[in-house]
């Protein structure tokens, strides 16, 4: 319920729907915390996101990243979901994502640099922007609740060993 969330909301927002079915396993810790979650989400159109997330890292190792697979090639992105940087240490650092296209005889990647930024400053900034000049907020409460019902079924599934249907 907790480090998954940030993966299916990424899926949903890139693939522009919902999942239809989801199929997980969880390891569930003594005292009652998913401390590993994988699952695969189908979308409508046959997309798919495949996702692995735990808390078994020691303290002082951290690792995450996220693969977007597309028809030609895909981008990586070695720190998608957490500044571990300034979690750990209060240092800012920069986004690097690599972009290959992987089409015979051209494979090429691309680097692309994002200046350090301090995200939770910045969405904090965004929130108060929001109430301040009475603009809307692009993400509303319901993305929440259907991102929600997707790590529901996904619980679901760990607990019944079945695949959910949404």
């Amino acid at each position: 319920m907790d480090l998954g969330c940030y993966c299916i909301n990424t899926a949903r927002h890139l693939v522009g729907s919902e999942p239809v079915s989801v199929f997980a396993t969880q390891e569930i810790g003594q005292g009652g915390v998913d401390e590993r979650t994988a699952g695969t989400l189908y979308f409508p159109e046959g997309e798919i996101l495949q996702f692995d997330t735990n808390l078994y890292l020691d303290d002082k190792h951290f690792e995450q990243g996220c693969t977007v697979f597309g028809e030609r090639g895909n981008i990586y992105i070695p720190q998608p979901f957490s500044q571990v940087e300034i979690l750990r240490f209060g240092r800012m650092v920069e986004t690097t994502l690599f972009i290959t296209d992987h089409r015979i005889g051209s494979r090429q990647t691309e680097t692309v640099r994002i200046e350090a930024v301090h995200q939770w400053r910045l969405e904090q900034e965004f929130f108060a922007d929001r109430v301040l000049t009475g603009r809307t907020i692009e993400l509303p409460g319901e993305n929440g609740v259907a991102n929600m019902r997707a790590i529901d079924a996904v619980v679901q599934s760990a607990r019944t060993g079945t695949p959910v249907e949404l």
